[in-house]
């Protein structure tokens, strides 16, 4: 079985680097990127599995860019990540943006270990699904 490749999207270097190295401890294979650009190259030249992403980028709407993700690459499941105490409501997005799995911040190691592994199995268990119907 291959290991399941999880793209992180954080203008904080720190914790680009910090959820990536402890994501490897679990044998995932990780990339960073800290800008939109980057994680568009990164999706278009990859097979990512999994796109966590910031909430509160510097260079574009998160929102936007998720929206683009889905539509243009659905097969990678989303993980929207928060310093807000609330999560934030995209008004002028579709209902599918509001079903991201979502992990606050700052989180914990056991936290993210259980998002990444509970959404990964969630989206692996809807590729299946769609295979049997």
């Amino acid at each position: 079985m291959t290991k399941p490749v999880v793209l992180v999207l954080d203008d904080e270097k720190d914790i680009l680097y910090f959820t990536c190295k402890f994501l490897q401890r679990f044998n995932y294979t990780c990339h960073i990127a800290s800008n939109i650009e980057e994680a568009k190259n990164l999706i278009a030249s990859q097979k990512i599995n999994l796109l966590l992403c910031d909430g509160h980028l510097k260079d574009g709407d998160a929102f936007k860019f998720l929206t683009w993700v889905q539509t243009n690459y659905p097969s990678i499941a989303q993980v929207f990540m928060s310093g807000d105490a609330e999560r934030p409501v995209p008004h002028d997005q579709p209902t599918p943006i509001m079903d991201l799995a979502h992990l606050e911040k700052p989180f914990t190691l056991e936290a993210l270990k259980n998002v990444v592994a509970s959404t990964l199995a969630k989206s692996n268990q809807q590729a299946e699904d769609a295979i049997t119907s």
